[in-house]
């Protein structure tokens, strides 16, 4: 659990009856639910984000720029702190 992160409990047939069978416990946030209950009751126009857009992506990450510590900061990518041994 996330340190401040709210704990929810939902009922077994919430998750057997969700579209796509999902695990994440997002989707089941009491909170995003109650949000969505809102604007369904708002009388608001609700059209799918693909019906407004003609496209939709996530742009590629900045580049990186890898130096020695000589030059600037050393960068550690995730996959390579399984390898880093701090000085101790």
């Amino acid at each position: 659990m996330v340190a401040g992160a709210p704990a929810f409990s939902v009922d077994a047939q919430w998750v057997r009856n969700s579209n796509g069978l999902r695990f994440d416990a997002t989707h089941y946030n009491p909170r995003l639910a109650g949000a969505i209950a809102l604007l369904r009751s708002s009388g608001m126009e609700l059209r799918p984000l693909g019906e407004v857009a003609a496209r939709v992506f996530i742009p590629p990450r900045f580049k990186r720029i890898y130096v020695e510590e000589s030059h600037g900061v050393p960068f550690i990518q995730g996959s390579h702190l399984v390898h880093f041994q701090p000085p101790t």
